[in-house]
């Protein structure tokens, strides 16, 4: 019960990471490809 619990609180930290890490890239992606066309 108690190593579940800490296994969801680790994936679920783990999720939010990768998320912020995708909308930081496609942030950059898309300064870097307005950089690029202007």
């Amino acid at each position: 019960m108690y190593k579940q619990l800490i296994f969801q609180i680790r994936f679920k930290g783990m999720l939010m990471l990768y998320f912020v890490y995708v909308l930081n890239f496609a942030t950059f992606v898309s300064f870097f490809c307005s950089e690029l066309i202007f």
